[in-house]
C-alpha cells in the first residue's frame, strides 16, 4: 500500500521535476545543405509560460533546441524544408537519420512521444488503444481529444484507466469533460465584463448589443480551426442577422496588426473586436471558461449567456440559435 501511495505521488510530481530540467532536442541529420530548425510557434492554455528556443542554423546538420514547456503538447519542429511532429516534455530527444529519411518516427525519446508512435503505428481506433493500454497516460490524451463530443463514451473509457493515469492532469480534464459538477458553466449568469477594440480603434462593451441576441465568437489570426469554420459562419450570419441576431467576432490575439490583416482577409461581415491581454490567463478565456479556440457563446437580450459552445459542438450553433428565436417570440 506504502509502495502503491509512493508511485501516485511520484507519478503527481513528475511534472514539475521534469519542467526544473527542461526539454532538448538534438539532431544529426546528414544531408542537409543548408537551413535552420525551429519550433512551430504554439497558443495553448499556459504558453506564456513557456521558453521557447529561437530558430537556430543547422550546422553539418547537427542542431540542439532547448527549452522548457508547462505543460506536455504536440508541436512541430521545421528541419531545414521538412517537418516533424513531437509530443514534447520536459525531457531529452535525438533525431538521427538521413534528411532523405527524416519523419515522425525518427525522434527518439519521450515516454508520451513513444505512445503516441505506437499508437500510429498499431493503427488502432482510440477506443481499442485505451482498453490495451489503460495505465498509459497518452490513453487519457486520447480520450480528451477524440471523444470530448461523446460524454457517455468518454465516461465509459475513463472508468478503465488505471488509478495513477486518472490522478493526472489529462486524466482530470477528460473527467470534467463528462462530470457536470466538475465543469463550470457560464450558462444562465451575466455575462463576465469585457473591454473591446473596434476596428477603428474605439473602445465598447456588451452593452452596445442590449436587448439582442449576440453569438460572440472567439478566435484569432493564427487559429486554422477558427478561420476553417468563418464561411460555415458567414453561411449561418446571413441566415439569422435579418431575424434579429447580432454577431461580433472577438479576438484574443497579441497583436494589432495581425488581427487587423486577418479581419481584412477574411472579409466578415459582422462586429468586430479585440480582447484585452490576447491569450494570456488575464484575458478573456479565464472569465469565460475555455483554454482552447474556436470557442462561441450566446448572450441574451438582458445580458446573461444563453449558450455556451466549444469547438466540438459548434454544428449546434444554428440549432441553439432556432431554439432561442422559438422561445422568444
Amino acid at each position: 500500500m506504502k509502495n502503491r501511495i509512493a508511485y501516485v505521488l511520484m507519478m503527481m510530481l513528475l511534472p514539475a521535476f521534469s519542467f526544473a530540467q527542461g526539454f532538448v532536442i538534438k539532431g544529426k541529420v546528414p544531408g542537409i545543405i543548408s537551413g535552420y530548425a525551429r519550433i512551430d510557434a504554439h497558443h495553448h492554455d499556459g504558453a506564456a509560460k513557456d521558453e521557447m528556443p529561437e530558430k537556430i542554423r543547422i550546422v553539418n546538420g547537427e542542431f540542439e533546441l532547448k527549452g522548457k514547456v508547462s505543460q506536455p503538447e504536440i508541436i512541430s519542429v521545421y528541419i531545414s524544408t521538412k517537418k516533424v511532429n513531437i509530443f514534447l516534455e520536459n525531457t531529452n530527444y535525438s533525431i538521427e537519420t538521413s534528411f532523405a529519411d527524416l519523419t515522425d518516427a525518427s525522434v527518439k525519446g519521450g515516454t508520451l512521444n513513444t505512445s503516441r508512435l505506437n499508437y500510429f503505428e498499431g493503427k488502432l481506433s482510440p477506443e481499442a488503444y485505451v482498453r490495451k493500454n489503460p495505465a498509459d497516460l497518452f490513453s487519457a490524451w486520447l480520450l480528451k481529444m477524440y471523444l470530448k463530443d461523446k460524454p457517455d463514451d468518454l465516461g465509459r473509457l475513463y472508468e478503465l484507466l488505471s488509478a495513477e493515469v486518472k490522478a493526472s492532469k489529462f486524466g482530470q480534464e477528460v473527467k470534467a469533460m463528462f462530470d457536470p459538477a466538475l465543469k463550470p458553466a457560464l450558462t444562465g449568469k451575466p455575462a463576465p465584463a469585457a473591454v473591446l477594440t473596434g476596428i477603428d480603434g474605439k473602445q465598447f462593451s456588451w452593452d452596445r448589443f442590449a436587448g439582442k441576441f449576440l453569438v460572440v465568437d472567439f478566435w484569432a489570426s493564427w487559429c486554422g480551426p477558427c478561420r476553417y469554420f468563418i464561411p460555415k459562419l458567414k453561411k449561418i450570419h446571413e441566415a439569422y442577422a435579418p431575424k434579429g441576431i447580432e454577431f461580433i467576432s472577438v479576438s484574443v490575439d497579441d497583436k494589432v496588426d495581425l488581427w487587423k490583416n486577418a479581419v481584412m482577409e477574411e472579409k466578415m461581415p459582422w462586429h468586430q473586436g479585440l480582447g484585452q491581454h490576447g491569450f494570456s490567463d488575464a484575458g478573456l478565456k479565464t472569465p469565460f471558461l475555455f483554454s482552447s479556440i474556436p470557442y462561441m457563446v450566446i448572450i441574451g437580450p438582458d445580458g446573461k449567456v444563453v449558450a455556451e459552445i466549444d469547438f466540438y459542438k459548434k454544428e449546434r450553433l444554428e440549432n441553439e440559435l432556432d431554439r432561442l428565436l422559438s422561445e422568444n417570440k
